[in-house]
Order: C-alpha cells, then sequence, then structure tokens
C-alpha cells in the first residue's frame, strides 16, 4: 500500500497536468485507494496474493495496452511490480520505480531506466542495487506531511484529549507483518511495564489492516493473539481507537513505537517522540525488502532504536536540524524529471 503513497500522486500529475493516458494494475489495500483516488484498474488481484494466490499475464497485458512507459512502486514482498518489470525490460519499455521507503529500489529484480528517490541517503542506496539506471531524481519523502497536511494533521491533533485525565503519556504502537508484530509487542510490553515517567502511561494498538485478520499456523487469527498479550498491562492498554484515522492517532499521540513504519518517519516530522524497534524479525524483514542494513529512521537521527525492555520515559526527540531537513514527496517534480 505504500507505493500508492506515490504513484497516485504522480498518476494524477500524468493525467491532470499532462494529459496522459493512465492505466494501474493494482492488489492488496491500494485497489481500494486507487479507485478513491478516481482511477479503475485495468487489472486488480486479491487483497493477499499469499492467502489467496491469482494468475496475471504481463506479458499479455503489455501487449494489450502497449504503454510508452511503466511506472512501480515497491511493494514488500513483492509482486505484481515485479511481473510487470520483467516483461517490461523484455519488450524494450522503460521502467520507472519510485521509493517510498529507503533502499526500496532494490526489491526491483528487473533492469530500472529511473528511481525517484526519497533523498541522498536513498540515492546512495539506489547506486548500489540499479547502477544501470540512467537517470535518479531526489523527490522527497511521502511520510512528510506537506504545509497543508501538516495544518490539518495539528488541528486534528486533540483527538485523544479526552484520555489525558488518566493518561500521562499516549503511547502508539504502529504494527507490521504478523512475525515482526509479535516480536515488536512483547519489546513493548516489557518496556511498558518498566515505564515511571511522571504518571500512568497508555498505550494504543494500531495493527496493520491487511495483517490483524490472518490466521496463523493453528487457525487463530494474529489480532486476537496480539490482543491477549496486553492482558498484562492492565488499566494502561487504552485499545485501538478504531474510529480514528491512523494519522489523527499519531498526531495526538505522545510517543509513537513501530520498527521502520513510514509512521515513524511521519511522526518525526511533526515532533514527536519515536521509537524503532530492533528485534531479529525486524531486521530480517528490513534486510529482505531494503539493501539498507539499519533502520533508516535511526540511521538518519529521527528515531530512538529499542532492543532491549526500558523506561519509555527516557525516549529522547529526533534530532531538531534532521527533522528540518526533511522534505514532503512533490509528484510534480518526480513525474516531470524522470
Amino acid at each position: 500500500m505504500g507505493g500508492a503513497n506515490v504513484t497516485i500522486p504522480m498518476a494524477k500529475v500524468a493525467r491532470d497536468e499532462v494529459g496522459d493516458e493512465v492505466g494501474f494494475i493494482t492488489e492488496g489495500l491500494a485497489t481500494e485507494r486507487v479507485r478513491k483516488a478516481g482511477f479503475e484498474p485495468a487489472f486488480a488481484g486479491t487483497k493477499d496474493f499469499r492467502d489467496e494466490p491469482f494468475e496475471f499475464d504481463a506479458a499479455a497485458f503489455l501487449a494489450e495496452h502497449k504503454p510508452d512507459y511503466v511506472v512501480v512502486g515497491q511493494g514488500h514482498p513483492i509482486n505484481l511490480e515485479e511481473r510487470i518489470t520483467l516483461a517490461a525490460n523484455e519488450r524494450r519499455i522503460p521502467v520507472i520505480s519510485v521509493t517510498d521507503f529507503w533502499g526500496g529500489a532494490s526489491r526491483i529484480a528487473a533492469k530500472l531506466d529511473a528511481i525517484i528517490c526519497l533523498d541522498g541517503y536513498d540515492q546512495s542506496l539506489a547506486l548500489r542495487s540499479h547502477p544501470e539506471a540512467r537517470k535518479m531524481v531526489i523527490a522527497g519523502n511521502p511520510g512528510v506531511p506537506t504545509s497543508e497536511e501538516r495544518g490539518r494533521i495539528i488541528a486534528e491533533s486533540k483527538a485523544l484529549d479526552s484520555l489525558r485525565a488518566v493518561y500521562s503519556d499516549i503511547i502508539v504502537y504502529v504494527g507490521g507483518a504478523p512475525d515482526r508484530t509479535t516480536r515488536d509487542l512483547e519489546l513493548v510490553v516489557s518496556s511498558l511495564l518498566l515505564t515511571r515517567g511522571r504518571g500512568k502511561p497508555g498505550l494504543i494498538f494500531r495493527p496493520h489492516p491487511k495483517h490483524a485478520n490472518r490466521l496463523n499456523g493453528e487457525g487463530r487469527r494474529y489480532g486476537d493473539i496480539w490482543r491477549e498479550m496486553f492482558t498484562m498491562l492492565g488499566g494502561q492498554y487504552i485499545g485501538e481507537c478504531s474510529e480514528l484515522a491512523t494519522d489523527k492517532v499519531v498526531a495526538s499521540a505522545d510517543v509513537v513505537v513501530s520498527d521502520y513504519s513510514t509512521l515513524i518517519t511521519t511522526a518525526a516530522a511533526l515532533e514527536k517522540r519515536t521509537v524503532s524497534l530492533v528485534t531479529e524479525a525486524s531486521m530480517k524483514s528490513l534486510t529482505s525488502g531494503s539493501n539498507s542494513k539499519v533502520i533508516p529512521q535511526v540511521y538518519l537521527g529521527l528515531s530512538f532504536p529499542l532492543s532491549e525492555p526500558m523506561d519509555l520515559s527516557k525516549v529522547t526527540y529526533p534530532n531538531p536540524e534532521v527533522v528540518r531537513r526533511l522534505k514532503p514527496f512533490d509528484a510534480k517534480t518526480a513525474f516531470l524529471l524522470f
């Protein structure tokens, strides 16, 4: 779904400002987002190809639609992007990859003609994995709110104020894939039990919408397993606040915890205290989908690394100089310069 944060804005520039004809192929949660943006996919796969495999003939699709170029995000785990880009290589159709997370270009096995990068660090990672790319453009980070988005988010940052009569600090944990989330929560719960600070901290859990309903090997929903882990927290566990959009919850929080979620970047840009959980599972996932060997938000000074349980009241704020250098994604720059 992260790729939709960059491909949809670029598609709008191509259609509305340049007059290009745009066709989407989608899968997962991105399908709904593409439709809400006013595009009807020419092909739509299932919500999760691992649970519901589907057929897609990339060569036949390209032969029918005859695109001038192919623009892809960088799914993790990768699926449709790999099929369409390899088929495009065979037909010598230019391929442009748009990054929504540092080092994501390394997920693309096909040869790339251009890469849209987040920043200088991402560009250095892209050069390692795709030295053949003729052009690399730095267009900003989709996790960083624009000035307009920032104003809206700040206006919504009072969404959790009713909880502040009970909780001294509101901590939000944002989950990811099942294996990472389970290990993350062990560390989060242990840390909350150690957290003293100036009062009673409260935890909000935001599971990934695609993974909470998936089943483990014993046929149990991961969401149910994760919620059981909060019983030892007692009154410190607030719940999921599912009636609120995730950006509202993040904007209202005091501390945002995840491993390497883009929402860590968003929270840092909003000058929140942020924590990146460094576990064996999170690092395995990171290195399988990026050629960065460290969590980028930690490397760049945007997030506090946590690998052992600790008092979360001691978490420091991100480096303000690094925060000031963050730039939001500019779809027009991305489209017009590649």
